[in-house]
């Protein structure tokens, strides 16, 4: 067998390869990262050379010494790095100047190359207490070419022991896998030849210091693989057999399980339309009592009106105290009873759409502020501050329906009232921009109210609904307001949230959308 075509031959080449890539690029690596840190140095060696010169330099432009100048700038020459140095004053007139010529180098067009063939430096200079005035500046030109010859020779003896480096782990890994692999493969290979023309029993015997590792393996492997080969063949007519078995029942089994799910789908569909058919009832059936409760609440509107003002008459005749206070009861029960009447009429008609939204010129600020006076008596009568906080930026006239606006507003700040004893009531107005003549009204009304448990929060906006039964025992109300509330947002395509705890307070948000005039 050649030698490139045993695989210790491959394998030496391939690692080889691998090893030297790998190598040459590591090296690449070092060289550049050494080629920043000497390009570094030689900054940082000018630098501190500038800063250590900074102090008798600036001294000596003060005080215009020429001899100390002449002083300086020859000991800085005295370093191989800087060819010349000169002291200069804010006139542009030189204190002092020296310099040493280049030495001339069969290498320097290398290390110019890399470093360029000098750098220039310079510092200015000034008085400690007085940092702002100049008194010149002190410049030293520095020569790369030591610093460069230092980095190339650095470079080449990185790239020849990479090189040697490599070469060495060639020899060494072409003849440990020669001894290790490829000679007892070709043992094993001319065994098995044998065997195959039958000069040799099918059994291999096992090289001796094999016995545990990957050739000891592969021979037992061999052995054993034709041991296996009848073995097989026997399990493998079985098996088949029994597939074609098994293939015969699932086909039956899919059929039967093809005809269960026809089966399920043909319920379901039909469960779904009876379904539907349910859902349009309940809505014909809810629409149809919005529309009875709306004509009933009308009906029963009109004669309870006809009460009220006969009531109102007999009140303003002369009348005893005691039957004043009667009919003056009688009056506040009616008048209750008319607004919860007008509650229920406005919610089945939001629910049955027929409330139409207006979109009218108003004033928010002034709504909102009618609001809080007509409402501010009552927080009087109870001790409780009531504030209004407005966005002073919010535009004098917008477009929309100032009446259900209205509506919400009061009925929100009545329910803070209501279940605020202590603490403050705070109404604030907040806008943002949606567009060029559109902006989102956000109404925020905070109480330091007795709250509502967490449990009741989806529930408050049901109608004839309240957070507790001790609620109302205590406060009594219909449970109408927050449900026509929600539906009057709705209605305005805005949004109503509240967030509360119990005996701290709550705090409810409208977001409503309007159009700028």
């Amino acid at each position: 067998m050649r030698l490139r075509d045993r695989l210790s031959y491959k394998q030496v080449k391939y690692t080889v390869s691998v090893a030297f890539i790998l190598g040459l690029i590591f090296s690449v690596f070092q060289v550049t990262h050494d080629y920043k840190t000497q390009d570094k140095s030689i900054d940082s060696a000018i630098q501190a050379y500038l800063d250590i010169s900074k102090a008798p330099a600036s001294r000596i432009a003060y005080n215009l010494d020429e001899e100390l100048a002449i002083e300086l700038v020859n000991g800085l020459i005295e370093s191989p790095l800087i060819l010349s140095a000169a002291i200069i004053d804010t006139d542009n007139l030189v204190l002092a100047k020296a310099g040493t010529a280049k030495n001339p180098d069969e290498q320097r067009q290398f290390t110019d190359l890399f470093f360029g063939t000098a750098r220039t430096y310079q510092q200015q200079l000034s008085v400690p207490y007085d940092l702002e005035e100049e008194l010149g500046t002190l410049t030293i030109t520095a020569d790369t070419r030591p610093s460069g010859q230092e980095f190339l020779d650095r470079s080449v003896l990185t790239l020849v022991f990479g090189l040697v480096r490599t070469l060495l782990l060639a020899l060494a890994l072409q003849g440990m896998f020669y001894l290790m692999l490829t000679q007892p493969l070709l043992k094993l290979a001319r065994h098995v030849k044998q065997v195959r023309t039958g000069s040799k029993h099918k059994t291999l015997a096992i090289s001796g210091g094999h016995q545990k590792d990957e050739i000891g393996l592969l021979t037992s492997a061999f052995n054993e693989f034709q041991d296996d080969i009848e073995k097989q063949l026997y399990h493998r007519n079985i098996a088949e057999n029994k597939l074609r078995q098994h293939s015969h029942d699932l086909e039956l089994r899919i059929a039967d399980r093809t005809q269960e799910l026809q089966e399920n789908n043909n319920a379901l569909f039909k469960a779904n339309a009876e379904l539907e058919k349910a859902r349009q009832a309940a809505l014909r059936s809810a629409r149809i009592r919005g529309e009875q409760l709306s004509y009933l609440s009308h009906e029963i509107r009109t004669p309870l009106n006809g009460i009220l003002g006969m009531l109102e008459l007999t009140i303003n005749e002369e009348l005893t105290d005691k039957q004043y206070e009667r009919l003056d009861l009688a009056r506040q029960s009616g008048v209750r009873l008319v607004r919860l009447l007008n509650s229920m009429l406005d919610l089945a008609r939001l629910e049955s759409g027929k409330v139409a939204i207006e979109h009218t010129h108003f004033n928010l600020r002034e709504i909102i502020e009618e609001s809080v006076v007509l409402l501010s008596q009552k927080t009087y009568e109870k001790n409780i501050p009531l504030t209004c906080d407005i966005d002073p930026t919010l535009p004098a006239t917008l477009l929309g329906d100032p009446t259900r606006i209205s509506q919400v507003i009061n009925n929100l700040l009545g329910n803070a009232i209501k279940f605020t004893h202590q603490g403050e009531i705070k109404l604030s107005l907040d806008s943002k921009p949606l567009g060029q003549n559109r902006l989102d009204v956000i109404i925020n009304i905070t109480d330091t109210g007795i709250g509502i448990p967490k449990k009741a929060l989806e529930a408050i906006f049901t109608p004839f609904t309240q957070a507790s039964n001790a609620i109302y025992d205590s406060y009594g109300g219909s449970g109408m307001g927050l449900a026509l509330t929600k539906e009057l947002v709705k209605a305005m395509n805005g949004s109503i949230s509240v967030i509360s705890r119990e005996q701290q307070g709550s705090t409810f948000s409208i977001k409503l959308p309007l159009n700028k005039t």
